[in-house]
């Protein structure tokens, strides 16, 4: 899965069929999903996981067998391997058994990106010391994913796309079955405006405002599907 299709993509970029075919458009949608994961996720490593709240206890009794990220009211779990989805694979949980002096990986049966619940398929057992999380922590939702992050995709594909199809003056890049290049004119007056926008979105993604229980007013130009950011 990707975070916005060639048909978003077209929308604000419009590509001829002789131009570019679907498969390179995909192509270069995937890079925009990988490029935009990177711009609004931060990794968290080995966070242990210990009590939060009387909802999110992370018992370790030997029967418990779901585990919550700290700050999961505020975050939801990102697509850490940059495939356009969240699920288990997302995610690593480790068990730390201080008194035998190993460590294994624990096997996750489900992850809830919007709550943040990690389960697994079998509770730790009551010699585990610790359990840690390994996890990328978004805030917004990409699983939908959240129309603000489709509309960012779209915007950075474009910017791709604009690169690959309208300039020639950069050093190539094989991507898929396409040239594309590093830019190097700041004149290109289209592509700054494709990823102003797109700075401009990640910015108001990373200010907080869109995260659990954050409310935000939507300007009329970023109104462009169907009424959504």
């Amino acid at each position: 899965m990707v975070y916005c299709t060639p048909s978003d993509v077209k929308k604000i970029c419009p590509v001829e069929a002789d131009e570019i075919q679907t498969s390179g458009l995909l192509s270069i949608i995937e890079n925009a999903t990988t490029a935009l994961n990177k711009d609004i996720g931060y990794d968290i490593i080995e966070e242990e996981a210990t009590y939060i709240d009387a909802y999110r206890q992370n018992k370790k009794d030997g029967v418990n067998k779901v585990f919550y990220p700290r700050d999961s009211r505020k975050y939801y779990i990102g697509d850490r391997n940059d495939d356009g989805s969240v699920t288990i694979a997302d995610v690593r949980v480790y068990l730390y058994d201080s008194g035998a002096g190993t460590i294994s990986e624990a096997t996750v049966s489900s992850v809830d990106h919007e709550t943040g619940a990690i389960t697994l398929s079998t509770a730790p057992a009551t010699s585990t010391s610790r359990v840690t999380l390994t996890y990328r922590r978004v805030p917004v939702d990409v699983s939908t994913p959240d129309p603000i992050v489709k509309r960012a995709c779209a915007h950075l594909a474009a910017a791709m796309v604009h690169l690959n199809i309208r300039s020639t003056d950069f050093p190539n890049l094989r991507l898929g079955d396409l040239s594309m290049g590093a830019y190097s004119n700041i004149g290109n007056s289209t592509f700054k405006a494709f990823m102003g926008e797109y700075s401009r979105l990640i910015s108001l993604i990373l200010a907080g405002n869109l995260r659990k229980g954050g409310s935000i007013i939507v300007p009329p130009y970023m109104r462009t599907y169907d009424g959504e950011p």
